[in-house]
């Protein structure tokens, strides 16, 4: 155990301090509470640790809703005031902007946020057989362990997921082969909620009916994964395509459970709002879209353009999101197949992935960022770029990558999509600016003439 003063907050929302030489990552700490630590992991001059007590605490401390949250590892924030985590969360965006991209936007716009209890709309659940005690314990995650928690409860899924929580344990406890089973993955659409279930074979028969009496009972769509990690078959359960609306646009997704949704129902529509707001679209415009999933800003955003190519590295999921605008009469979007990952400039010069002239970008990648496709990609003709972040590390790096490019961070907004989580997503605008290309050319060749000043010593 060690007495710490907290000082900051690191990235990750961990509190720090500093004892002994040594800077202490403290989870559970608050910036200016004095607390005792409990050891989890030492490094070279660094030691990672939890709260134990709090001797001091901060004003933005609050007791946490949950009953589960000390073990459960699932929200680790739930001891901060929601308006505090939004405030420490656009500090930490800011400082990782400034600090690895070296850039700072000319505007910070207010967040994004909703209500931050009962609001997700995915959720996996673990399984976990003990030959030991002959019991399989169906939950969440326990915290640093892969131990599971078993649950009735969970304040942050939305109501239609949470009622499901006990059924589906008393499911799941009866199954012949409990060592069969993986995870189950939980999605409520607008019109009715589907699970995915991922075995390592078929279910037997036993266990097939099982499935069925709880999907009778619940009016829950029912698929099966098997450990090969084919697509999702439709096992039982009411039978058409689980749907998500977007009502601004009159546009809708198709989908399925296992696919990746923004989480978060009523921020998600928010963002959508931002989106379409943030790219400025007129009729004439041309619109290119990285990393576009299954559509969720394509079929808005084909509203409001002349054009949009939309790239993604699944052909199933493209095939899939091409489907369902084709059901919706859009014709005005392009759907690509392409690694943007693995792309550099010999795949745009030599025209392997054949793009065409635009002048507005969305990205909207994963954790790892765009880094890639912003190095490499054409962007001669682009006037604005709007990018979609759940990583503020990455979009940092890729916001000193487009300003050497010539584009200007012109904002930057906070998305609270993950609340009682350090989860943190951000809406950002990059205009060009033919200055700052002058700019930063200048900036190179000064830099260049200092190292070979210092060769020539």
């Amino acid at each position: 155990m060690k007495t710490l003063t907290i000082e900051r907050l690191s990235h990750d929302l961990r509190g720090i301090a500093y004892a002994d030489g040594t800077t202490w990552f403290v989870e559970g700490a608050l910036p200016g509470e004095v607390v005792e630590a409990r050891v989890l992991m030492r490094r070279q001059q660094m030691v990672d640790a939890e709260v134990i007590s709090v001797a001091q605490p901060a004003a933005e401390r609050i007791t946490p809703v949950c009953e589960y949250e000390e073990q459960c590892g699932g929200c680790g924030l739930q001891h901060v005031d929601h308006a505090a985590q939004i405030n420490f969360k656009q500090a930490v965006l800011l400082d990782q902007l400034a600090r690895i991209g070296k850039v700072q936007p000319s505007e910070i716009l207010p967040a994004l946020f909703a209500e931050p209890w009962a609001y997700r709309r995915r959720s996996r659940i673990a399984c976990k057989w003990s030959s030991e005690k002959k019991h399989l314990a169906v939950g969440f995650r326990e915290r640093h362990s892969q131990n599971i928690i078993e649950i009735n409860h969970c304040s942050v899924l939305v109501p239609a997921l949470e009622k499901l929580l006990q059924p589906l344990r008393a499911c799941l406890s009866r199954w012949s082969q409990p060592r069969q089973l993986g995870h189950v993955e939980l999605l409520a659409a607008d019109n009715g909620v589907g699970m995915l279930l991922r075995v390592m074979a078929q279910p037997s028969d036993a266990d097939a009916a099982l499935l069925r009496d709880f999907s009778t009972a619940t009016s829950v769509a029912i698929y099966l994964q098997t450990e090969d990690k084919g697509a999702a078959q439709y096992f039982c359960g009411p039978d058409f395509a689980l749907v998500v609306k977007n009502t601004a646009t009159d546009t809708a997704l198709a989908c399925l459970p296992g696919d990746f949704l923004q989480g978060n129902v009523i921020v998600n529509a928010l963002l959508i709002d931002a989106v379409l707001t943030a790219m400025q679209p007129k009729s004439t415009d041309t619109a290119l879209e990285a990393f576009c999933g299954l559509g969720n800003f394509t079929l808005p955003l084909s509203q409001c353009v002349q054009k949009i190519t939309a790239i993604e590295l699944s052909e199933s999921m493209l095939a899939r999101a091409s489907a369902q605008a084709s059901a919706q009469d859009i014709t005005n979007i392009n759907w690509l197949a392409s690694n943007l990952d693995q792309c550099d400039s010999h795949t745009f010069d030599s025209h392997k992935l054949a793009l065409p002239v635009f002048n507005k970008l969305l990205l909207d990648p994963p954790r790892d960022g765009a880094q890639e496709f912003c190095k490499h990609v054409n962007l001669k003709s682009v006037e604005r770029i709007v990018y979609v972040s759940c990583n503020p590390s990455t979009l940092a790096r890729d916001a000193a990558i487009l300003a050497e490019r010539g584009f200007a961070l012109q904002s930057v907004q906070l998305v609270d999509m993950f609340p009682q989580t350090s989860h943190i997503e951000a809406l950002a605008v990059f205009l060009w600016d033919e200055s700052l290309l002058r700019q930063m050319k200048k900036q190179k060749v000064t830099a260049a003439k200092t190292v070979q000043k210092r060769l020539r010593r």
